[in-house]
Formats: structure tokens, sequence, C-alpha cells
């Protein structure tokens, strides 16, 4: 809130009195990434690592506190059972399938559904389903830019345009099998509305949900090379991932034989 941010900033400010010229520019530098963590609470675990670089333990505890007591993802949370008292989670009375749009705040709903009593797939902490019979994972890469096991089981799609999708549930399984809320990273299946469903999606600006998707593609190792930079060269992250750059949330909505088209 306000009242944080000017506590916080006048803390800044009376530190910065103390540190020589240097040393304010690279706390400065820091503190941008702190900024960001504001906005994106997946940058924290990143500016918090930058912590262990510096020498200087003056401003490295500075960045320390002011890092922790900025950062939203600090903020104890309330539980909730329902959007207002006396109403019911649509989960109790049909059956919902989130569109999990990377980078778009879905992980976020996966977790306010667990708290609202939704039954979900245990064996995922984003309410998806990664095996085959489902494929329900993120797909971000071509299988043929993995470069290992993991990777294709957990980010990547077929080459063939053919082949996207085989095996994959289809909406009347789903709406047998499913538990009450469930998310799905990868394509709409079959690029409609599953029928039974309560169907939502969360949106984010796309150019901001880019650039967080570059942080995400870079935490899990997936751009290649790292001297290229994480979102420096549009050009060369669209040959890693086109379906991440290339229209993404079209993609996305028009199923298994869109999603993998070249740009």
């Amino acid at each position: 809130d306000n009242a944080q941010f000017v506590r916080v900033r006048d803390a800044i400010n009376l530190a910065l009195a103390n540190l020589s010229r240097r040393e304010q520019r690279r706390l400065l530098a820091r503190l941008a990434c702190s900024h960001a963590a504001f906005r994106d609470r997946q940058l924290f675990a990143a500016c918090k690592d930058m912590l262990h670089q510096p020498k200087d333990t003056r401003w490295r505890t500075l960045l320390n506190h002011v890092l922790n007591e900025s950062s939203i993802s600090q903020r104890p949370r309330k539980g909730c059972t329902s959007n207002l008292p006396g109403t019911t989670p649509v989960c109790r009375k049909q059956k919902v399938m989130l569109l999990h749009f990377s980078k778009a705040s879905g992980s976020a709903v996966c977790r306010l559904a667990q708290a609202a009593g939704c039954t979900t797939w245990a064996s995922d902490g984003n309410c998806g389903r990664r095996q085959r019979e489902y494929a329900d994972g993120p797909w971000w890469i071509p299988v043929s830019h993995a470069q290992s096991a993991w990777e294709r089981s957990r980010f990547a799609y077929p080459d063939a345009i053919a082949r996207m999708g085989s095996g994959r549930s289809n909406c009347s399984e789903r709406l047998a099998r499913a538990p009450q809320f469930h998310a799905v990273e990868s394509t709409l299946p079959g690029g409609v509305p599953c029928p039974g469903f309560f169907t939502l999606a969360m949106l984010r600006p796309p150019l901001e949900r880019m650039v967080s998707h570059s942080f995400e593609l870079a935490r899990w190792g997936l751009v290649r090379p790292r001297k290229q930079g994480f979102c420096s060269n549009y050009s060369h992250m669209r040959r890693l991932a086109p379906a991440v750059y290339d229209n993404y949330y079209h993609r996305v909505l028009l199923g298994e034989r869109v999603l993998g088209l070249p740009p």
C-alpha cells in the first residue's frame, strides 16, 4: 500500500546518504529488481539470489531488509471459502475448467479454488495433469528443442501437427473423470469450450505477459545460448519458443492443431 511504499522509500533515502556513489549505483540497480517484485512474484526469488553476489555487507543487509519489507509475497494471506458470505463456490454446482494462460495468474486461481474447497488433481501444484491422456501441462517449446527427457515431459509439444493432441482425453471423458476444478495450460481441448464445464480464463496485457514468460523460460534453463539474453533478441526467442512469442493467446484458444503451426 502507499504507506508501506513511503516507509520503504524513506528507509532507502536514509541509507543512500551513508553510501558512496559506487555503492549507491549498485544498490539502486538491485532495488529496481525489488520494485519488480511488487508486480511479479516470480521475480522475487531471482532478486533474493542477487543478495549472494555482493561482498559489501552494509548495503547487502539493507537490500535484504527492503526486499523482505516490500515484497507482496511476504504478506500473510487469509483463507477463503467463497467470494461472498452465504454463496457457494461454483465448483460445488458444476465442474470448472481453467484455461491457464502461462504467466497470467493461473497458479493463483488454482490455489484459490483449493482454498475454497474445490477438489483438484493431487499430482500437480497448478491443478493440471501432465500425463499423456490429458497433456494439460504447459506447451512452450517444440519437442525437437528439448534437450532432456525432463524438458520433453514438462514443457514440450510434438513437432508434427498431426500428432498434436493424439490420445488426449476429449470433453466427455474429462467431464466424467476430472475433479471439481482442473486447469489446462497447453491448449483448449479441440479448440472449443467443453460442454458441461464452467470454463474461465485469466488474461494479462500481452507484452507484460511475454516479458514474465521470458524470465520463466530462463528460470527453467530453456533459453539457449544464455549470451543472447532473456528478452533482448525477439527473433532468437521466437525461434526457441514459437508458440510463446507468436500469437500465444490465439494458439492456446484455437487448440492442438493451431498451437504448433510455424510463426
